[in-house]
């Protein structure tokens, strides 16, 4: 036999057929041909065919898959349960009570390696629900599967192998189909009516007593041992084995079993080479039906009536139904998994940081620490009159300095100390010019260059208690000594005038009157002083009342000539996780977001499989979907990271917080990151949720313009940058000595970003100069408003004109699928 046809008339419900393989066996000669195709047949598959033609024989890869699958289904023990053969002898009631005697035997082979608990070994303590993985733990439970392999694998076979009363040998005829031989010709016509069976060695039908009793036995052994000595285990104790009773479990469960599966199927496929057995009932073979069985009679006098090939056209209909079925389903699928994975999202943004918490405590430390004070600091003096009066006052009437609480520093924590920080440029960092030092006669006034700040002129080099002197000291740790940033683990600050490093000269101190002292000792020593570009106020506070962290820094920039700018940075967010009930509840939020976030990746790998990569990556809203997920996994890694390093910081305060300076700035850099991704995520999936929105016509019609439109906005949006560089760099150089607006390119291209929707401060042009500055504001009106405008105008009333003459079709399929949907609970309940 070289190959079959099969075929079908694709009537019914549900008509496609799943076609693993095709077993036919010649009871003559007892030869076994296999046809192999382990795929759909029917118009819902991929190949959309209701008749094929199959040619016999396997293939080695093939057997090798085919008998891994079937031997999983029928020899795993824990999947077999759920999938069972229909015809196995060995019922799910045994294979439940093996797996309960697996379960009761590995515990006490676990408890027999940690051995017999005594008074001294026990622990009863419980200081909290940690506890270490150990190695040994590990092992024990190794060593446990491994014995109770063998023993339950015989416990299996004793069922497997025991014959059933219901087998006659008078109505048998043993036939081994695993092995092709020649014709029987004694044997070919004696016998009309018999039945095809396996032939296979089994116990008698009495050993399943047997296996019933060692299984009830063992079970109830075990469960003895273990009530009678578990019970004794303290805390730590019983964790340990529990440990090993999981390692044991898992390890049966997906090593064990699974690693003795494939080694078989390997063996008999690759090296002895046998086929695979009829995996069935037994069959039937009548050929002249009994006097007394009246229901094989009536089957012998019906004839039997073989459907024919479906027609063409009726193929065709039903493939259209099928497509829109389809389309219907993924539309449908599609928009319950984005807005099911959209609210997800939304809330584990929300609850990673509740934005007016954050906001109502950034402004009360505002209004202690900054407002009303900051802004009266204009000389070096002023600084030390600011931490004097303002900076360290507040920070002695916070937890546990004062616990009256009547002001508004008493809900605050400090932690740590607070620190003081300067960034320095060299000695003589830059030189007068020769001529004009000359002219000037600036050597003879003493005076020396100082520059700003730039990584080449920046000061890193350790004094002796005074600016004067250098000291040679390897290690010093001072005031007068600088530590880099990768020491301090500081990150950059983006200041007004400048990029300032992490590192510096620093002071910790803390609120006791020794802080004012030590502030007088600063002083005289002129710690702060011409060659100061950048100083720095850095402390944490925490608020046990609504559990949030609070990262200040409190800067003071300075000019070569000596003018101060003062800025200042208040970080709120809740660094602390999973500690009240409803973090845990954002904890399952966060687990199910990312569950559906391994979903969603799994569905675009299979559309990448489907059409190619390269296909794929030709649609926007694929590239779209690719980015969602990269973003996704981008903020999971970061917020691992967080994690850790919030741990670490934690448990670098539980050492020796209270003596040191407790440096938040890398935990606030990667939440600052990670917020922004988020933020950055929620509308990538918005605009995602939005496109599958598009069942209603208007926001069709909606896309299709932007389609059309894409083309010339490319070039609009060219034209629209030049012409707003140019313009940022005229009013650059024009008002930028004059005009705090202008005095960057940045800040001019901002300033005429809003100019182009209103005009702010027509009044300092005028100021600046009264036909200059009203010239520069008409041209950039003239050419962006009535210009650049009516041209984005036109571009969009001819794609609208475009797609009147071309026509938009409008398929309601929202119709479609509140129809389908009514279609399919109708048929639910039928």
């Amino acid at each position: 036999m070289v190959n079959v046809i099969v075929w079908h008339d694709n009537s019914g419900s549900s008509p496609s057929w799943f076609l693993s393989r095709i077993i036919i066996q010649d009871v003559q000669t007892k030869k076994v041909f296999n046809f192999y195709y382990d795929n759909w047949l029917g118009i819902q598959s991929g190949t959309a065919k209701v008749c094929l033609s199959i040619k016999s024989g396997y293939e080695l890869k093939q057997q090798f898959f085919l008998r891994t699958s079937q031997d999983l289904r029928r020899g795993h023990l824990w999947i077999s349960i759920i999938s069972k053969p229909p015809c196995s002898n060995f019922t799910r009631a045994q294979r439940l009570s093996c797996a309960l005697s697996l379960l009761l035997c590995t515990m006490l082979s676990c408890l027999m390696f940690h051995g017999i608990p005594t008074d001294e070994t026990i622990s009863s303590d419980v200081a909290s629900i940690q506890f270490e993985f150990s190695l040994k733990d590990f092992i024990i439970g190794l060593q446990s599967s491994i014995i109770m392999f063998p023993i339950n694998f015989a416990i299996i076979e004793l069922f497997v192998r025991s014959k059933t009363k219901q087998l006659h040998k008078e109505r048998y005829m043993e036939i081994d189909v695993n092995r092709p031989t020649t014709s029987d010709e004694k044997g070919s016509d004696k016998k009309d009516n018999e039945i095809v069976a396996v032939k296979r060695w089994m116990f008698p039908w009495w050993v399943i007593y047997i296996a019933w009793t060692t299984t009830i036995l063992t079970s109830l052994v075990s469960s003895y041992c273990v009530m009678l000595y578990g019970l004794r285990y303290g805390y730590y104790e019983s964790l340990n084995w529990l440990v090993s009773f999981l390692t044991a479990f898992v390890d049966d469960v997906f090593l064990m079993e699974p690693i003795s599966v494939v080694l078989f199927a390997m063996l008999f496929t690759f090296i002895l080479k046998r086929e695979i057995k009829i995996d069935s009932a037994p069959a039937l073979i009548v050929h002249k039906p009994e006097e007394n069985n009246t229901l094989l009679q009536k089957r012998s006098n019906t004839k039997s009536i073989i459907p024919g090939h479906a027609s063409k056209k009726d193929l065709r209909k039903a493939k259209q139904e099928l497509d829109l079925k389809e389309k219907i389903q993924t539309n449908l699928q599609d928009i319950i998994l984005y807005v099911f994975f959209t609210f997800m999202l939304l809330f584990v943004v929300h609850n990673h940081r509740p934005v007016e918490k954050c906001f109502m405590q950034s402004q009360d430390i505002n209004n202690i620490f900054i407002q009303n004070t900051l802004e009266n600091v204009k000389t070096r003096g002023d600084i030390w009159t600011y931490i004097n009066e303002s900076v360290i006052p507040p920070l002695s009437r916070t937890i546990p300095n004062d616990m009256s609480k009547k002001i508004p520093e008493n809900d605050f924590l400090l932690i740590g100390k607070f620190r003081l920080r300067q960034i320095r440029v060299k000695r003589d960092s830059c030189k007068f010019p020769d001529k004009l030092r000359k002219l000037f006669g600036l050597d003879h006034l003493g005076m020396k260059c100082t520059s700003t700040l730039n990584t080449v002129n920046d000061d890193n080099d350790n004094y002796n208690k005074s600016w004067q002197i250098q000291s040679q000291l390897v290690k010093p740790t001072d005031e007068w000594s600088f530590q880099h940033a990768w020491d301090l683990e500081s990150v950059p600050y983006l200041g007004e005038r400048a990029i300032y490093g992490g590192g510096g000269y620093l002071v910790d101190m803390n609120t006791g009157p020794t802080s004012i002292l030590k502030i007088s000792e600063l002083m005289l020593k002129s710690w702060i002083d011409t060659r100061t570009r950048a100083f720095f106020i850095e402390f944490v506070l925490y608020n046990p009342n609504v559990n949030m962290y609070s990262s200040v820094m409190i800067v003071f920039e300075y000019s070569s000539p000596g003018t101060v700018t003062t800025s200042f940075q208040i970080y709120t967010t809740p660094l602390s996780h999973y500690s009240t009930s409803k973090e845990i509840i954002s904890l399952v939020f966060e687990i199910v977001f990312f569950l559906l976030t391994i979903f969603v990746s799994y569905i675009e790998i299979k559309k990448i499989r489907l059409v190619g990569l390269k296909t794929y990556f030709k649609r926007f809203w694929n590239k779209l979907s690719m980015l969602m997920l990269i973003l996704c996994y981008t903020s999971m890694a970061i917020f691992i990271e967080r994690f850790r390093m919030i741990t670490h910081i934690i448990r670098q305060y539980r050492s020796d917080g209270k003596n040191s300076y407790i440096n938040f700035s890398l935990a606030i850099l990667w939440d600052c990151i990670l917020f922004y991704i988020l933020a950055f995520l929620t509308v990538i999936t918005m605009i995602k949720l939005l496109k599958l929105l598009m069942l209603n016509q208007k926001l069709k019609y909606l896309f299709s313009l932007m389609e059309h439109v894409k083309k010339p906005l490319k070039y609009f949006f060219f034209i629209y940058v030049i012409s707003l560089l140019a313009f940022a760099c005229c009013g650059h150089l024009l008002f930028g000595a004059s005009l705090a607006g202008y005095r960057s390119f940045g800040d001019s291209l901002m300033v005429l970003i809003e100019c182009t929707f209103r005009i702010v401060n027509y009044n300092q042009y005028l100021e600046f100069h009264p036909e200059l500055g009203p010239l520069f504001i008409l041209l950039f009106i003239f050419i962006f408003v009535f210009g650049l405008m009516n041209m984005f105008t036109v571009i969009v009333m001819n794609a609208q004109k475009s797609l009147r003459q071309k026509g938009v079709k409008h398929d309601d399929q929202l119709t479609l699928m509140i129809k389908y949907l009514v279609h399919s609970i109708r048929r639910m309940f039928r």
